[in-house]
């Protein structure tokens, strides 16, 4: 029986993932791919709501497709997936929570925040899930940019 059981949870070990081989047995943890912004990572509710926080406070120097002006950076597109792509998403949510708006840093509540990045992603076609992109900066550390596919 006890045989049984242990050949059980190897095979349910090899399922869920490669082990950390250099650890001991008993100790091995499964080791998880990082989640990425290729996961569906937030809602189109959250979208809708970041895009109509989006046109009252960023549209204004972002333009309403994103694209930028002058010294506002794109939002959508190849410049915007090649300056974040291998960063965290909290890496992009402090940098626009303590850069904009533009002479109102810090303003909008991290709720209005993480819309708006729910927005943007999807603006650059990452693709929506069911769980909300969560405005906690510890969570949104372990989310990677990647690149759309």
């Amino acid at each position: 029986m006890r045989s049984v059981v242990i050949a059980g949870l190897i095979l349910l070990s090899a399922s869920e993932g490669p082990l950390n081989a250099s650890a001991p047995l008993w100790s091995r943890q499964v080791e998880r791919r990082p989640t990425t912004t290729l996961d569906a990572v937030y809602t189109r509710e959250q979208a809708r709501r970041g895009a109509a926080e989006y046109m009252n406070s960023c549209a204004s120097c972002h333009l309403d497709d994103l694209s930028g002006q002058h010294t506002s950076p794109a939002l959508a597109g190849e410049t915007f997936v090649l300056r974040y792509e291998g960063q965290s998403v909290s890496d992009l949510f402090e940098r626009v929570k303590t850069t904009m708006p533009q002479g109102a840093a810090g303003s909008l509540s991290d709720q209005a925040y993480v819309d708006v990045l729910a927005y943007i992603l999807q603006a650059n076609r990452y693709r929506p899930g069911a769980q909300e992109l969560p405005a906690d900066v510890d969570r949104l550390r372990t989310i990677i940019v990647k690149r759309p596919i």
